[in-house]
């Protein structure tokens, strides 16, 4: 091949190199090269020396990109490792047929790129590189082997990427990101039970650094996870739905008892009927929590609170405490689950009565209530032995109870239902000075003549 019909002015070439910092490689037909010319500062390597720049590996390479080159008779470039002056550095060359060989150019990669690419070949994390025209021009044996868990087909001779697979445009979605941002990204692949975490960032203008984590492992951990707490939630249901029976239990225990004292079941007929029908309620009302769904209604405070003081007179009497209470009425509405609220206060009161079993005096529990920022505050007071804050700290949590035959979920519960009335619950206590809960629900205008009774999904 008559290299100057190739290159006819070789003066201006090596002008054009030295400026632009880049090799410029002539090869025959035969892979041989045949002209080479390097910026000034580099120069010292000729036509018989040029290969010896190469490792075993990186030649093999070197001459199938040659060759991928001759047969498409179109552009392509490729990353590869070369050691001159006992240095080792990453050059990407570009190159094009010719109509009997190959024309390269050849541009050392940044210094701190080429060593982080070095660095990633010794390291247990796969990875590869991608050129701005999406092909994938090197990688690790790791990163094989995350391809072949996801069965999805990636061909090294032709690296492009293929749309019409889901890993593929996974990276190709990432490699948008980062470089139309200029910013490094982090992109989920998902499929099966396969889960990869993908991270990408510009190693150099033209080349982009992919490494990928595989999270199949985490994620069936999670999933058994969730499959774990789903079944705690339901532990958690079916030990409220026993609990919250046990109070309207024991009012009817108690008025049974009441009316044998007094001899007189008619006067305590009407309340243990309607204990009777919160019995029902209660559990119409898990199961409509089972389905996240909460009936509402709009409801006077003072109405609310007046339907509580019977069975709260009749409890606190019952177990020789004192009972007070203080009402601020307010022309504005709550929109709430009646029935769900007074479980919530009955079971104040339960938790109360229960402190007191050891407490011969000052049995006292009061009920104060308040408007604060368009808030209705209900405060539940008693004056028994008080909890530590090592109690306070747990006592949210489910299943967590000081008591022996307790279940841990009534106050979980309560908070959970003031709170999907998008309320507050909170508890103070110190002891030896009692105890204070303290709910706070949300007020409303008065509504529209005709409004319904409506639902929370």
């Amino acid at each position: 091949m008559d290299c100057h019909t190739l290159i006819k002015n070789e003066e201006i070439m090596e002008t054009i190199v030295e400026m632009s910092s880049e090799w410029l490689l002539v090869f025959d037909e035969n892979d041989t090269l045949v002209s080479i010319t390097m910026p000034s500062d580099e120069q010292g390597i000729d036509n018989n020396s040029f290969f010896h720049l190469f490792s075993d590996h990186e030649v093999v390479r070197f001459h199938a990109f040659l060759r991928k080159l001759s047969e498409s008779k179109s552009t392509a470039s490729d990353y590869f490792e070369l050691r001159y002056k006992s240095q080792v550095f990453l050059m990407r060359f570009e190159g094009m047929s010719l109509s009997e060989g190959v024309l390269l150019k050849g541009k050392k990669v940044e210094e701190e790129a080429g060593d982080l690419l070095r660095i990633l070949k010794d390291i247990p994390i796969p990875f590869f590189t991608m050129d701005i025209e999406r092909r994938i021009v090197s990688h690790n044996q790791l990163f094989l082997e995350i391809i072949k868990t996801i069965d999805e087909p990636l061909s090294l001779e032709v690296p492009y990427l293929n749309q019409e697979y889901s890993f593929h445009r996974t990276i190709s979605k990432l490699a948008d990101i980062v470089t139309m941002d200029n910013r490094k990204a982090t992109v989920v692949f998902e499929k099966d039970e396969v889960r990869l975490t993908i991270y990408g960032h510009l190693l150099s203008p033209t080349l982009l650094c992919v490494y990928v984590k595989d999270e199949t492992v985490e994620h069936r951990f999670e999933q058994l996870l969730t499959y774990k707490q789903q079944m705690e939630s339901v532990s958690q249901i079916a030990a409220g739905v026993a609990h919250e029976l046990r109070n309207p239990l024991s009012v009817i225990k108690g008025f049974i008892q009441l009316s044998k004292l007094s001899n007189s079941l008619n006067k305590y007929y009407e309340t243990i009927s309607s204990e009777i029908d919160r019995m029902n309620l209660i559990i119409e009302d898990f199961l409509s929590m089972s389905r996240k769904k909460i009936d509402k209604k709009y409801i006077l405070p003072s109405e609310l609170i007046e339907s509580m003081l019977m069975i709260f007179r009749s409890e606190c009497l019952l177990h020789d405490i004192d009972f007070s209470f203080a009402i601020r009425h307010s022309k504005k509405y709550l929109y709430v689950n009646d029935q769900m609220i007074r479980q919530v206060t009955l079971n104040v009161l339960r938790n109360s009565i229960e402190a007191y079993e050891k407490e011969g005096n000052d049995r006292k529990f009061t009920m104060h209530t308040s408007v604060k920022e368009e808030h209705y505050i209900i405060e539940l007071q008693d004056f028994g032995p008080g909890m530590p804050e090592i109690v306070l700290n747990d006592i949210y949590k489910p299943f967590f109870t000081t008591k022996d035959k307790g279940t841990g979920i009534g106050i979980p519960l309560c908070k959970r239902i003031v709170e999907e009335h998008e309320g507050s619950f909170s508890i103070e206590s110190e002891v030896g000075q009692g105890t204070l809960v303290r709910i706070s629900l949300p007020l409303y205008e008065e509504p529209e003549e005709g409004t319904e009774e409506s639902s929370l999904s």
